[in-house]
């Protein structure tokens, strides 16, 4: 397995990566917590400073390489015409095993339906995330059901 690279050979792996699967070479850098997955194909987006945004998402990289972990970015959806980016990486075993992440090196995954998430506010963002919540638990309570 190669080594995990530092963080701009990541991100030019990541752009060449996203060019040859059809998708845009533009990132924006986000949290996993702030892109919500709603019943459908409805992906809201938390807005945020961009540069903030982008500086954040470095030294989470960084931090990962510097702990030796395999490290994933991960473009879930398009959000205005740019690459919606998540950087991952644990410490934990289980949790790398079960998220398929190498032990040393980078995991590059985007989404294979090409969902477009759209921008919210704040306020949206909180919305989107407690019916995500909402859903989820209906769901879970409807299998328990199923299975009774």
């Amino acid at each position: 397995m190669e080594e995990t690279p530092p963080f701009d050979s990541a991100v030019q792996q990541l752009q060449h990566f996203l060019a040859e699967q059809g998708w845009p070479t533009r990132l924006v850098w986000r949290t996993e917590p702030d892109i919500v997955h709603l019943p459908g194909r409805d992906v809201v987006v938390r807005r945020r400073d961009e540069r903030e945004a982008a500086s954040a998402a470095r030294v989470h990289y960084n931090e990962g390489f510097r702990q030796g972990v395999g490290i994933a970015l991960q473009v879930p959806c398009e959000v205005e015409g740019a690459a919606c980016t998540t950087v991952y990486w644990t410490t934990d075993v289980v949790e790398a095993e079960y998220r398929m992440l190498p032990d040393d090196g980078l995991k590059l995954s985007v989404a294979t339906d090409h969902p477009t998430g759209r921008y919210v506010g704040p306020l949206g963002w909180w919305l989107a995330s407690q019916r995500r919540k909402w859903w989820g638990a209906a769901f879970r309570s409807a299998s328990e059901m199923d299975t009774d």
